[in-house]
């Protein structure tokens, strides 16, 4: 199990081993999380989902934040960072969370879970730092097909050139569930 990455080969933009951006994290975050009505879209029903994988879960925010309003459901988190996967293991802990399980993994390269290992998979700014290689990744989900990420991609760059841009909730955030 992969414990710590060499730094030359984290993609990140930003230091992902910074302070700094493990607050800027909490706070994007928490208000990512409140502009979008709650931790999941409202037509989803989680109720059956006994695993869930969150994708650059950063210090573990929305981990935590599910596995606290879903006992009876184990959520992992991954990320490329060190720190903030130490970071959301001791969060886990302080609140007492079971339920939790986190991991340094590189989402470019193959994840070391086996096949069908998750219910839901959700993974937030993805498209942020990698739009192009999330591309396998979210047709194996079977998330999206590569013409509707390619579509959606190209309809987020032409609204981000906007003058009244204001927001990419939509564009960044995705669900994906196993086909029952």
């Amino acid at each position: 199990m992969p414990t710590e990455l060499p730094r030359d080969e984290n993609t990140y933009i930003l230091d992902s081993e910074s302070a700094t951006e493990m607050a800027r994290l909490i706070s994007q975050d928490r208000l990512i999380t409140q502009g979008m009505g709650g931790l999941f879209p409202e037509q989803l029903d989680i109720s059956n989902f006994n695993t869930i994988l969150d994708i650059a879960c950063g210090p573990g925010g929305w981990v935590c934040d599910v596995a606290f309003a879903n006992p009876d459901t184990q959520v992992t988190g991954i990320d490329i960072s060190n720190k903030m996967i130490e970071y959301a293991r001791a969060m886990a802990w302080s609140q007492r969370l079971e339920n939790t399980s986190f991991q340094v993994m590189d989402v470019l390269k193959p994840l070391d879970f086996p096949d069908n290992s998750f219910d839901l998979v959700n993974a937030r700014f993805l498209v942020a730092f990698m739009p192009k290689q999330v591309q396998p990744f979210m047709v194996k989900m079977k998330v999206a097909t590569p013409e509707e990420i390619e579509q959606s991609y190209q309809q987020m760059l032409l609204e981000m050139r906007s003058e009244n841009f204001c927001a990419l909730w939509y564009y960044l955030t995705t669900w994906g569930q196993k086909p029952r």
